[in-house]
């Protein structure tokens, strides 16, 4: 009686911290503008003669996007013209066409589904509703404290399409393997898999191609024990061939030769700012290294079950996915830090795994230990949180301003003139405090730039740029 009295009362208090966390998120996603870039451009149907228009001026005859065949079409130029993310960019057209609020209210659906995906797959995929709130508090403050960019992963459309979305897809299709894995007898049809496959393999470079070597290498092992079931082999070829038609775009290689015409600095020549960028990303993620090699030591003094064994090869897996897809970062063309979103949670998800195995095995923190972590915790959240809701507040009103000022203009007729509004006041010393969550709006001081330009296209204006007030 007791038990299942703990497990109602775990229910009901996951409740109280899921609703918090939804609340929170569509606060932020809501007061957040359009990032005058890409969220602009992205509003334009995709030019396939000319490439596109990223980096580059919109011209005065670009057309908005009305309707589902202008998407589709500028999908299709985009694949062939800029890169292989053809999902993600269908996605950045399809809530730009539909509209802000419906994409705040998606995003925050799609964030909760992370945490929860995050949640069960630590408990061997098993999917209920969730009987710890403490885990639950836990997997939300990894992602919020250890995800550097977390903003532009998370809350700007054209970011959190190509990153938050993506991992989601590829972390639903990872479920039925780690069920499989787990000793979960099912089946799921062969089909279904397979189109999932491929769309997961459209996801995201640095990570798909690990996610494929090692789960090729589980899958093998699985063939030689007699194990092999038939959807997931099928699985396992849509992503390859996902992959493959991500990788192969044509566009790829358009948007190198573009780049390199800019005099844009890529591959070798930035190989000094990518390592800078590669040890960033681990030193906030050191806790989290540091979290799995004191519990792999402690395993190494016990005897584990069958039901460990297989927990800890899970959180080896994600290990492994999460730091090889960090580490080829650096033979990338750039090493943007958003990028760096999808290896930490993967490790995030290898931690959720191994407080799971340190709960099964007895093996938890020592409480005065316990109670520490969790009272600096909470004093990190209250104080990073509080300054990014105040700094989300002022991009906010900052938007607000902005397009105050272009219906000025427009409704006084002054549309053949150049717009000079106040720049963005953006801290960096707030963005510290913050945990790194504020970002900074793209009004630049120059009407030529391609960030002004997308903007005073869509409001059908001569120019628009930022300059401060003397």
């Amino acid at each position: 009686m007791d038990e299942v009295k703990n497990m109602e009362q775990g229910k009901m208090q996951s409740v109280f911290v899921l609703l918090g966390i939804v609340i929170f998120m569509y606060l932020l996603n809501s007061l957040l503008p359009l990032a005058y870039g890409d969220d602009y451009l992205f509003q334009f149907i995709w030019d396939e003669e000319h490439g596109g228009y990223m980096y580059r001026a919109l011209p005065e005859d670009a057309k908005r996007v009305e309707r589902l065949g202008d998407i589709l079409s500028s999908v299709w130029a985009y694949y062939f013209t800029w890169g292989g993310r053809i999902l993600a960019c269908f996605c950045v057209y399809l809530f730009l066409w539909l509209g802000k609020p419906v994409f705040d209210l998606v995003n925050t659906m799609i964030f909760l589904l992370l945490v929860l995906e995050i949640y069960w797959l630590g408990h061997g995929g098993r999917i209920s509703f969730p009987e710890k709130p403490w885990r639950i508090a836990w997997i939300f403050f990894a992602l919020w404290s250890f995800c550097v960019g977390f903003s532009g992963d998370v809350f700007w459309i054209t970011g959190t399409c190509h990153y938050l979305w993506m991992i989601v897809l590829l972390l639903a299709f990872l479920f039925p393997y780690v069920r499989r894995h787990e000793g979960i007898e099912e089946s799921f049809p062969a089909v279904g898999m397979f189109f999932l496959g491929i769309l997961g393999g459209c996801t995201n470079e640095n990570t798909v191609c690990w996610v494929i070597l090692f789960l090729g290498w589980h899958l093998y092992g699985c063939y030689r024990q007699g194990k092999m079931q038939r959807w997931m082999l099928w699985g396992f070829l849509g992503l390859a061939i996902g992959y493959a038609l991500m990788m192969a775009a044509p566009g790829n290689f358009a948007r190198e030769a573009v780049e390199a015409s800019l005099g844009m600095p890529t591959g070798w020549n930035m190989r000094s700012e990518k390592f800078l960028t590669f040890c960033f990303i681990l030193l906030v993620q050191l806790l989290l290294w540091h979290y799995l090699w004191k519990s792999w030591r402690e395993l190494k003094k016990i005897e584990i079950s069958e039901e460990i064994s297989k927990k800890k090869e899970s959180c080896k897996f994600f290990f492994m996915v999460s730091f090889l897809s960090l580490f080829i970062m650096l033979a990338s063309p750039a090493f943007p830090i958003r990028t760096g979103f999808g290896p930490t949670i993967f490790l995030v998800l290898s931690c959720a795994i191994m407080q799971e195995i340190m709960q099964k095995t007895g093996r938890a923190l020592p409480e005065k230990l316990s109670r520490m972590l969790h009272l600096l915790g909470v004093c990190y959240m209250a104080v990073t949180m509080a300054v990014t809701v105040q700094g989300f507040f002022a991009m906010h009103d900052y938007g607000r301003y902005v397009d105050s000022e272009v219906q000025a203009a427009l409704s006084e007729g002054r549309t053949e003139e150049i717009l000079v509004v106040r720049p963005f006041d953006f801290s960096a010393e707030k963005n510290w405090i913050s945990g790194l969550h504020l970002g900074n709006l793209h009004m630049t001081d120059s009407e030529k730039s391609w960030h002004n330009v997308a903007y005073a296209r869509y409001w059908g204006i001569l120019g628009i740029r930022a300059e401060a007030c003397e």
